[in-house]
């Protein structure tokens, strides 16, 4: 990406979303490590319907996870193509209503990035609260790769340019055939 075509408060925004991914990873290995040092009263039962329905969870939310954000993202797209698209109305920091494309992506990125992280973390705690309860080694180990892909999805700054990039070639397809 040209330099020019950089949002504004790039880095500022980058180092956001890494501290929101680390936070919510960071959650799951305190929760871990709760799981993992205090005994819990774990049932001795051969049905671990808890960590049955974590591992159903689990399956659900890998799904999930890649559909729900790219239809956000077609749709924001769509929407900026036809000049319609509007912020969230929760937005940390305001979109700037001279935004750019590449702007308004970064933002778009931004909750598809929170959206991601959040479902994993939620699926990992899940599994956690099965581990808790059944001790069941495989709901912690599906709560630690989720965890670990969590902390693999940090953005990069090359990554981010290049996702935005890709975005604008997607918009500018997009508002070609809305001609």
């Amino acid at each position: 990406m040209k330099e020019e075509r950089i949002p504004r408060d790039f880095d500022k925004h980058l180092l956001g979303m890494r501290i929101v991914v680390m936070a919510l990873a960071m959650g799951v290995v305190a929760f871990a490590a709760v799981a993992l040092f205090i005994p819990g009263n774990a049932k001795s039962d051969n049905q671990p319907l808890v960590a049955f329905i974590g591992l159903a969870f689990a399956a659900i939310i890998l799904v999930v996870r890649e559909i729900v954000p790219n239809v956000i993202i077609t749709s924001a797209r769509k929407k900026i193509a036809n000049d319609n698209w509007q912020p969230p109305q929760q937005a940390a920091s305001p979109v700037p209503k001279d935004a750019t494309p590449e702007e308004k992506f970064l933002f778009i990125y931004r909750s598809r990035l929170i959206i991601r992280a959040a479902l994993l973390e939620g699926a990992a705690f899940f599994n956690l609260a099965a581990f808790f309860i059944h001790h069941q080694w495989w709901s912690f180990a599906i709560a630690a790769i989720f965890a670990a892909v969590n902390l693999s999805t940090i953005p990069t700054r090359d990554g981010l340019l290049s996702w935005i990039d890709r975005q604008v070639e997607l918009l500018a397809f997009e508002e070609q055939t809305n001609s």
